[in-house]
């Protein structure tokens, strides 16, 4: 794969681009009393509430109601049409002590919501992202990851020390490795289901999926091991590949096994995955033989600004449309079979140009003889 500049990459508008990721909806931010401040006092917590002392790890001061991380310069929810909302290291946070004390001074009146992790051999948080996309070191951030749990609606009020206790949610472990094998991802790992099929990338995720966030990385790595999570519980996870022609997926995973979990990439890469998920196989076969419109069932067009479509897909995702010929259909079901059949045309197409082998023709004299 060939990196290219975040800007350029920006420009690139399907499959679904990094800019998508910055095409959250809209969310209402308490602007009740702005000028009135108070501050948050915590202590990380073990899964029975017991104080832990996990000293440097990193706590995240975001919306309780979006999820979305907070600026420490405007300290407001960070501007969605910037490239700031994928910069994790310029999200508003602490440091936690060397017993896992942690605090945050001049803290709007609101509702707020904390999420705590750290990486392994990394004090505080990493870069997010690369110096340079063609020679980073590729040891920062690490790849293992713990997530320190969260702490949810921690209300602030003027002039007055909130206390909160971020309490892990559990503590197995889990490894997760891409299909193909690819490194430069940005990986999104949350309580709550997405909206969406993998392959639609942030259109598929949703806004429960953000608000439901427990931990976000940078994986220059094609694994990430991630410890801080119940037996049994389901985790959901949002893949996006910042190529010059970027990759998504995301997948669910169930904690218990000791095998890895599998988090394939679908890309218009020769090694990226494009067969539809089996749910949608049979949809993405009857939109491509009877070339169907989807943006005329959907009313939804991939154009600019892409916060326009993202916002259109996340809020009318779960609407039931009649597709001539086949039935009712969601339109986040719609829009992912869509992309599998791109993706397949892509694929298919990149087949054909590829020059084919002249076989040489064996003179008859040099064939063996079976007789």
């Amino acid at each position: 794969m060939r990196q290219t500049s975040f800007l350029k990459m920006i420009s690139v508008l399907f499959v679904v681009p990094l800019g998508c990721m910055l095409a959250v909806p809209s969310v209402a931010i308490c602007r009740e009393a702005e000028d009135q401040t108070g501050s948050i006092h915590g202590q990380l917590t073990n899964v029975k509430g017991h104080a832990v002392h996990t000293g440097h790890a990193a706590v995240f001061l975001c919306d309780a109601k979006s999820g979305m991380p907070y600026s420490p310069e405007t300290r407001k929810v960070i501007d969605l049409g910037s490239e700031g909302v994928l910069r994790f290291d310029q999200y508003w946070h602490a440091v936690t002590s060397d017993i896992g004390n942690f605090q945050f001074k001049n803290v709007p009146v609101g509702t707020y919501r904390l999420v705590a992790q750290s990486w392994a051999g990394i004090s505080g948080v990493p870069r997010a992202f690369p110096k340079s996309n063609r020679n980073d070191p590729g040891n920062e951030p690490s790849s293992l990851i713990i997530l320190h749990g969260v702490a949810d609606s921690v209300v602030v009020k003027a002039n007055e020390k909130t206390l909160a206790y971020p309490r892990q949610w559990g503590e197995e472990m889990l490894r997760i490795e891409t299909d193909p094998q690819e490194s430069h991802n940005f990986l999104l790992i949350s309580r709550n289901p997405r909206l969406g099929e993998g392959v639609l990338g942030p259109v598929g995720w949703g806004q429960e999926f953000i608000a439901g966030l427990i931990g976000i990385t940078r994986m220059e790595d094609s694994y990430v091991t991630l410890i801080g999570l119940p037996k049994g519980a389901t985790i959901h996870t949002g893949l996006l590949n910042y190529d010059n022609s970027p990759g998504m997926g995301g997948a669910s995973f169930v904690i218990g096994s000791n095998q890895p979990a599998t988090l394939p990439i679908y890309a218009a890469w020769s090694n990226g995955k494009y067969h539809p998920i089996l749910r949608l196989e049979k949809l993405t076969l009857f939109l491509e033989e009877n070339k169907i419109k989807v943006p005329e069932l959907t009313g939804l067009t991939p154009k600019r600004p892409v916060s326009a479509y993202v916002e259109g897909a996340w809020s009318t995702g779960a609407n039931q449309v009649e597709v001539p010929g086949y039935g009712k259909v969601s339109v986040i079901d719609l829009l992912a079979a869509e992309s599998f059949g791109n993706l397949k045309k892509f694929h298919r197409q990149r087949g054909q140009r590829r020059p084919q082998k002249k076989t040489q023709k064996i003179p008859e004299d040099d064939l063996p003889n079976d007789k």
